[in-house]
């Protein structure tokens, strides 16, 4: 993570907007979290935290779907039930800015329409962008 912070840091500096996902695991992450929000706030940035979750069902089928390879995604079932149940992983970031989204009937650009809206971002920034590969749902 120290390297992801630095990275968080250099672009909050010089004014970048940056996307970034993770699975967060609360207690074990708060940490990170926080020196996340320190970083981009210290340069006068802003954090938006989106949570996005599906069914249980609907996680275990997307296992096997081919675009986890591609994203260097879990892919393990057991492996899976296994972090689920050591960390909670099923709790949001404990911040005010977070948008919580069921994605478990919806496409990427779906999800990101709703986040784009919540937070009141320009969808001119985001129009060259290819939502379906930039957002990693599931």
């Amino acid at each position: 993570n120290k390297y992801r912070l630095e990275l968080i840091a250099a672009a909050a500096k010089k004014n970048i907007d940056l996307i970034f996902t993770f699975v967060y695991a609360r207690n074990y992450d708060d940490k990170f979290v926080g020196g996340v929000v320190k970083r981009v706030e210290k340069h006068r940035g802003k954090v938006c935290f989106v949570q996005l979750y599906c069914s249980k069902r609907n996680l275990f089928k997307r296992l096997k779907h081919p675009s986890r390879e591609r994203f260097s995604k879990m892919k393990n079932l057991k492996a899976l039930k296994a972090v689920m149940q050591k960390y909670d992983v099923l709790s949001s970031v404990p911040y005010t800015n977070n948008l919580i989204i069921n994605n478990t009937n919806l496409f990427p650009r779906q999800v990101a329409k709703k986040i784009i809206s919540y937070f009141k971002l320009k969808p001119s920034t985001f129009k060259q962008m290819d939502w379906a590969k930039a957002i990693k749902v599931g």
